[in-house]
């Protein structure tokens, strides 16, 4: 989860002497379902996802993604838009599910709105830029567009590869990312099932099998409610 404003989350610092003593192993390939809000057009997506694809390369990772077209958003609060993501289960083409979700006049009002009312002093909002869901850490969701102050802060793009951490390489928050480092490599050497590239919960629960994962994002429902 990306929270802005009051605070924010990190993945961790770069610790360019742990990255280089990892063994990564050799290269391996996720597929990532791809899911457009209405009004995001492919184009954008292809623009967003772009520095993904190359920030995995250092891990020697492929992350194919795969458009599947448009899936309108029905919520407004961010447990409401993982929810709905959540819902769409892992199929033999997906390792992954993630939605670019597109923003509205009740986002812009909400983030921008005290700082209009208070003429510029409270800047924004907290704001929920991205998510990925605990229990499984294969499905999520980023905004596709920015219109507040957070996303000076933080850009779309930004958002989007940060959350890509928490869905490919089940990274966890912290202040350096030696344990992110470990984590993915974790997953690369890991025996899975044939034709699926595993994950680990932020319970550490790991996913040798998408079934599994399928089984308990059915019950699972986001425990931060607005």
């Amino acid at each position: 989860m990306l929270f802005l404003q009051a605070c924010a989350t990190t993945i961790g610092r770069w610790d360019e002497t742990k990255y280089a003593a990892t063994d990564f192993g050799s290269w391996r390939s996720v597929n990532v379902c791809i899911y457009r809000d209405t009004g995001v057009p492919p184009e954008r997506e292809r623009q967003l996802l772009a520095g993904t694809i190359e920030e995995w390369k250092q891990y020697n990772v492929t992350v194919n993604f795969i458009d599947r077209g448009e899936l309108p958003r029905r919520g407004f609060w961010h447990n409401e838009l993982l929810d709905e993501i959540d819902a769409v289960p892992l199929t033999q083409s997906c390792d992954r599910v993630f939605w670019l979700v597109n923003r509205n006049a009740a986002d812009y009002l909400y983030a921008n709105g005290p700082a209009f009312l208070t003429l510029g002093t409270l800047l924004a909002m907290p704001e929920i830029l991205g998510e990925v869901d605990d229990a499984t850490m294969t499905h999520g969701w980023a905004i596709a567009y920015g219109d507040s102050f957070n996303t000076l802060l933080m850009s779309p793009a930004a958002a989007l590869k940060h959350e890509f951490y928490h869905l490919i390489g089940s990274c966890p928050h912290r202040v350096t990312m030696d344990e992110c480092y470990e984590r993915i490599a974790e997953l690369k050497h890991s025996q899975a099932q044939a034709g699926w590239y595993p994950s680990v919960g932020i319970n550490g629960q790991t996913f040798l099998d998408r079934e599994k994962a399928n089984q308990v994002l059915a019950t699972y429902r986001d425990p931060f409610l607005p």
